[in-house]
């Protein structure tokens, strides 16, 4: 079952949220702010991050950057679910590398809907990395056979000619 780390300072929100994600199914971790959560996400590396914004210590947009600068988690699908509702905001959010944006107060079903939308779309692209690996794969193992027997011939050709000498 998938890992989502909810990152939410008000405790009875996240609360809320790790709630409705396990009554769905999911595994949960949870983090009160930016700094425990990319501690979190770098050591259990979750299949998505549901993130607030308005956070003390390391708030969303900053963690949403951390993230993004790190080879192990920039892959990692971020849900902002916060309260500034404002256009630029949400730009901002987007820009910084979020893949979806939800004001609060936002549905149980708006919640669920969006992790498996996000959810879905990373087991798409896992899936279509996983394909063109294979398709790599067997190219290089097509192909390496010949490239290995081609200066062999060569040799064993010019061996024979030094022989015939």
């Amino acid at each position: 079952m998938p890992k989502i780390l909810v990152v939410e300072d008000d405790r009875a929100l996240r609360e809320l949220v790790i709630e409705t994600l396990r009554f769905a199914g999911y595994d949960t971790l949870a983090a009160g702010d930016g700094v425990m959560a990319l501690r979190v996400a770098e050591e259990a590396l979750p299949d998505l991050i549901v993130s607030d914004i308005n956070m003390p210590h390391m708030d969303g947009y900053t963690l949403l950057e951390s993230l993004r600068s790190h080879p192990h988690t920039n892959t990692i699908p971020v849900i902002l679910l916060t309260a500034l509702q404002d256009r630029r905001s949400m730009r901002q959010g987007m820009v910084s590398g979020a893949d979806d944006y939800l004001p609060k107060p936002a549905s149980p079903s708006d919640i669920l809907a969006a992790v498996k939308t996000r959810l879905h779309k990373q087991a798409l692209m896992a899936e279509k990395s996983d394909s063109n690996l294979d398709r790599l794969r067997r190219n290089i193992i097509y192909a390496l056979p010949h490239d290995l027997r081609t200066p062999l011939s060569l040799i064993l050709g010019y061996g024979q000619l030094l022989e015939m000498d």
